[in-house]
């Protein structure tokens, strides 16, 4: 990437605003192709059975506030004969990779266990280097047969995306060193690779949030795209959040919990608190912003592409709803 930052007006608006704009240097095309992919994956193959699901999951926990339990899946237990999404999400000591889909597993609790545990209008698929041999090698385990080409072209889809994010990244913490001294010997490479990149389907709905307020697990996030306008950030933990209105060029980079957790976070007197953010449903889309793929529209209202930078594994801390979802 050939862009700069200012690395003055980086620390401004970071402190002023709670987040920071930069030019992220992706092209149109990669992010436009990362979309697409993801769609005609998401709607060509199914979820999996919900007597599938409830097969794979824990025993309902006796509080259902901490969504965490849905990601503990037994996938011995799969051996449903019809290949499904689910057959991509792998184990990750934060958040599973590959597919994860909220709205599916809602419905299939209703269905199997009459358990609520509340509207989410979501899916996503996290993606890392080694991801598509973490699929392969779970296909050889149990059974699974060959992996959709589907998989593979939207797995080959976010490498290019992630490489140039992480360049971003390191770019950002050699401009806050200052104020975080050592930061890039604590986000390092090996860590920056074991991070996350979210394509993130928000399903239709009349809700008038997509998603509630929440600060990330992440040290630091990177909002790359949105199709729609809807972000909201708030610059203090009183502040009442703002909308974020900016051009295709820019992503949104802002301090996730990890980093600056006054207990145990590695900088927890940092200048730049955490971002507290959301999602509002609008209709607008975003400047620079192509519609939905076609094969999205009927069941989409939106779709996000946002990187989770985290420190390396060894100095990670793992939050829990509870410290995320409370300012």
């Amino acid at each position: 990437m050939s862009q700069t930052i200012d690395g003055a007006g980086l620390r401004y608006e970071l402190q002023e605003r709670g987040y920071a704009e930069l030019e992220h240097g992706i092209q149109p095309e990669q992010i436009d192709n990362l979309a697409v992919s993801y769609f005609d994956f998401t709607a060509a193959f199914p979820d999996p059975d919900p007597e599938t699901i409830d097969a794979m999951l824990p025993e309902t926990p006796a509080n259902l506030s901490d969504s965490n339990w849905l990601d503990e899946l037994n996938r011995s237990q799969d051996q449903q004969t019809e290949w499904h999404k689910y057959r991509t999400n792998t184990d990750d000591p934060i958040k599973p990779n590959g597919y994860t889909n909220r709205f599916a597993l809602q419905a299939a609790l209703r269905r199997t266990r009459g358990v609520f545990i509340g509207e989410d209008p979501k899916e996503y698929y996290h993606w890392m280097p080694g991801h598509h041999s973490d699929i392969a090698a779970q296909h050889r385990l149990y059974d699974w047969g060959p992996i959709p080409p589907d998989v593979t072209r939207l797995t080959m889809a976010f490498g290019p995306i992630h490489k140039q994010a992480t360049a971003l990244i390191m770019k950002v913490c050699a401009e806050i060193e200052d104020q975080h001294p050592g930061i890039r010997s604590i986000m390092t490479p090996q860590g920056l690779k074991a991070s996350p990149l979210r394509f993130l389907g928000y399903r239709k709905t009349e809700a008038e949030y997509l998603g509630a307020g929440h600060y990330d697990k992440s040290d630091i996030t990177l909002q790359i795209a949105e199709s729609h306008e809807g972000l909201m950030v708030a610059p203090e933990k009183h502040q009442q959040a703002e909308h974020v209105l900016r051009d295709a060029t820019k992503a949104v980079v802002f301090m996730g919990k990890n980093l600056t957790h006054p207990e145990g976070g590695r900088y927890p007197d940092s200048p730049y608190h955490p971002g507290w953010h959301g999602i509002k449903r609008l209709e607008t889309a975003n400047q620079g912003r192509r519609p939905l793929p076609l094969s999205a529209q009927e069941k989409f209202s939106r779709w996000a592409l946002i990187f989770f930078a985290n420190s390396d594994p060894s100095q990670r801390m793992i939050l829990g709803k509870a410290d995320t979802h409370n300012r």
